[in-house]
């Protein structure tokens, strides 16, 4: 079923991103194929990224930080290892913007939407900085 598409999904990024840091960075519907034996097929690998070793070690301190719900570590390891910068960086706006991007649990935050201008909370605390490679991870 679908579940098990996108745990596939999950797991193929995991291990292209983390493992060998080279991954598939045009994640859409349009992009997949389910066969018919059941394997999952990525298409279109025209647009691929490549995330250093060291980008690659900050997002799993990252990662671990957030299953831990480890407020003060998320926002350290962003002030020390992220080039994303906010107006007023303390450490409930960086995880915040954390869990907005990379939390697939149904929470609170999974529900902002960054690109709602009228009601973002990032509205009062605006993102000053990015990174491209912030982008392609987060899509």
């Amino acid at each position: 079923g679908w579940d098990g598409v996108f745990d596939t999904m999950f797991k193929c990024w995991s291990v292209m991103l983390l493992r060998h840091g080279h991954y598939h960075s045009d994640p859409h519907p349009g992009n997949f194929i389910v066969a018919k034996d059941g394997r999952l097929a990525i298409l279109d690998w025209g647009q691929t990224q490549v995330a250093p070793e060291a980008y690659r070690l900050h997002l799993c301190r990252l990662v671990v930080s957030m299953v831990a719900e480890d407020y003060p570590k998320i926002a350290e390891e962003v002030r020390l290892h992220s080039q994303v910068q906010l107006e007023r960086p303390t450490t409930e706006a960086l995880a915040a913007l954390c869990y907005a991007y990379f939390d697939t649990r149904p929470t609170p935050l999974a529900e902002v939407n960054m690109m709602d201008l009228n009601n973002s909370p990032f509205l009062r605390n605006r993102i000053t900085q990015n990174t491209q490679e912030g982008f392609f991870t987060i899509r």
